[in-house]
């Protein structure tokens, strides 16, 4: 069984958006180091179905995240 989840186009640009605006300290210290995460990961997004709808969230790897579903969207 697999479960597929996708982002609307309002939260793809809602995602786009805050990863331009976001100034990530990991971001700055990867380019500086030319390191990265072991898997390549800067940001992940996690989904969470309710009852009501899912939620979306993408989280940067410095722990700082954005909440891309609201309560219109569910």
């Amino acid at each position: 069984m697999a479960l597929l989840f996708e982002l609307t186009d309002a939260q793809e640009e809602k995602a786009k958006k805050w990863l331009e605006e976001h100034d990530c300290p990991a971001k700055k210290f990867m380019s500086a180091t030319g390191s990265s995460p072991a898997l390549g990961e800067r940001v992940r997004f996690v989904f969470v179905p309710t009852m009501l709808g899912d939620i979306a969230v993408i989280e940067c790897s410095c722990g700082a995240y954005e909440l891309l579903t609201g309560w219109e969207d569910l």
